[in-house]
């Protein structure tokens, strides 16, 4: 299921803190789509090459809001022109 159209992350726990996740992007910009606030860092020799610490209950709405928007019955359809 692509939840966030267009933009794909990988999301973690952060180790140190349980109230943070870490969400990671390859495509630059995608995350400050979603999450504006977000403090993104680059590590260029990593599979995904953005990262942000962003609060757990900020990443759970923005997938709740996604989920929520979906209008489309075939995700193809979502990507025409």
């Amino acid at each position: 299921m692509d939840i966030l159209p267009s933009r794909f992350y990988s999301v973690v726990e952060d180790q140190d803190d349980p109230k943070y996740l870490i969400v990671r992007a390859r495509v630059a910009g995608d995350m400050q789509q979603t999450w504006p606030e977000a403090q993104v860092t680059e590590t260029p020799n990593s599979g995904y090459r953005y990262r942000a610490h962003i609060r757990r209950d900020a990443v759970g709405r923005a997938i709740a809001e996604a989920v929520t928007d979906i209008d489309y019955i075939k995700l193809q359809e979502q990507y025409r022109g």
